[in-house]
């Protein structure tokens, strides 16, 4: 898999090229749907085809290791959670995306006084 995708994103790049610096710019700080998806737009079918079975082998992989995970007496929910975030971050980069995660935030609106 790692081969694959090597040669997906060498692939990949050589598309992605042509987009301008200000579509790239626009992509990091924008959620308008009209960004989205600009640089994968640019791959040809047989590239974007590619990129959706490296996806599905990635979730491949995943589905065999959650159990593994769960059955293993040093492993947790952390773990397992962290290999959710993992693959969601490896999906993206073969939609040419970026993926961000959080970890849970408690705010509180009550005054201190």
């Amino acid at each position: 898999m790692n081969e694959k995708a090597k040669v997906f994103f060498i692939a990949a790049a050589t598309y992605t090229d042509e987009v301008e610096s200000n579509d790239r710019f626009s992509l990091s700080i924008s959620n308008s749907d009209k960004y989205v998806d600009i640089v994968w737009s640019k791959l040809p079918a047989d590239q974007q085809k590619k990129s959706l079975l490296l996806q599905k082998d990635v979730l491949s992989i995943v589905s065999e290791l959650i159990p593994a995970i769960k059955a293993s007496p040093l492993l947790n929910q952390a773990d397992e959670r962290d290999i959710g975030i993992c693959a969601k971050t490896m999906r993206a980069a073969l939609r040419l995306r970026q993926y961000q995660a959080w970890d849970t935030e408690i705010l509180h609106d009550e005054k201190l006084y």
